[in-house]
Order: structure tokens, then sequence, then C-alpha cells
């Protein structure tokens, strides 16, 4: 399977990425939504060190975005967790209780604490024997929340084929 891994931003991402500065959302901030595998000690975080990593030559470029979103790549996601999945990010039984207000899920949790511009929404592997639809109305349900909310969202597909059909990825992209 070939996709792109960068697509083409839409004229209707470049819309809503300004709708939501508009709002009030912070052009430097993103927040990662996700599970385990997404925890700032795992996913990306080590870009928020300098001398913890090297882009070399071939990706020397993108220095200038790592430094713009400085914070964000090692910051504690209130939409990340263990054991969360595709589903617990919407409901408010997964939300800190210490940072998030009555009812309020760990995603709008998230948002109303970071103001992201940007999410990336990377969840691993669905656990249990739902079939992959499941997982995709679930999926569908995260986009368009943050679509709501005037966050671009990034979708990251998954490492693993536990379902044997590739059926998630093909759900993600």
């Amino acid at each position: 399977q070939e996709w792109p891994v960068a697509p083409t931003v839409s004229p209707r991402m470049i819309e809503i990425y300004q709708q939501g500065i508009a709002q009030g959302h912070d052009p430097t901030h993103f927040s990662k939504i996700g599970d385990c595998q997404n925890v700032a000690s795992y996913f990306l975080s080590t870009f928020d060190t300098p001398g913890d990593y090297s882009l070399g030559d071939q990706y020397a470029y993108l220095q200038n975005t790592i430094t713009y979103f400085s914070g964000s790549w090692s910051r504690l996601s209130l939409s990340v967790g263990p054991g969360m999945n595709i589903a617990s990010v919407l409901s408010p039984i997964w939300a800190d209780p210490n940072q998030c207000q009555a009812g309020e899920t760990p995603l709008a949790c998230e948002f109303r604490v970071n103001k992201p511009s940007i999410a990336i929404i990377s969840m691993e592997t669905w656990w249990g024997e739902q079939p992959a639809k499941i997982y995709e109305l679930y999926m569908r349900q995260l986009v368009e929340n943050v679509l709501a909310q005037n966050v671009v969202p990034i979708l990251a597909t998954k490492a693993d084929n536990m379902e044997g059909d590739n059926s998630i990825n093909a759900a993600i992209a």
C-alpha cells in the first residue's frame, strides 16, 4: 500500500487552521491524541531536548519546525494515556479529575488547556475482537470533533497489523 506520508494541505484545512487561530488557538501548540504508545517519554519528546537528536544534512531543514513547536514535543497530553484507545478519548470517565472539568472528555480537556492549532492522532492497536468498522466509526467521530473545534487533525497509521488485513490502517487513511 502506498499512501503519501505528507499529503498536500487542502484549502479547507488552511481555513480550519486560520479559524482556530482567530478563536485563540496557539499556532505554536500541537496536541497528541493517543494511547500508551504516545506518552511523552516515547513519542516525539526527544525533539524538545537539543543534542538528543541529529537531523543530519538531509533533514536539517526541519529544525525550524522543531523550534517553532518547542514545548509541544514533550508535553504531557491530557488525551494520551496507558490503556486509552480510540473510544476512551471521547469518554469523560477517562478524563484527569485533577485537570479536567466535570463531564469533560480527555479530548475536550486537552484542547481547553493546551489550545492547539494541530492535533496528532495516533491510535495504535484496536484491542478486542471488535471489527475495524467500529474503530472507523470512533475515528470518524474523533476527527469530526477535532475539526468542529477548528483544530487541524494529522492522522498517523499504526505499525502493527494485528487484525490481519490492514483494515484499521485503511480506515485511518
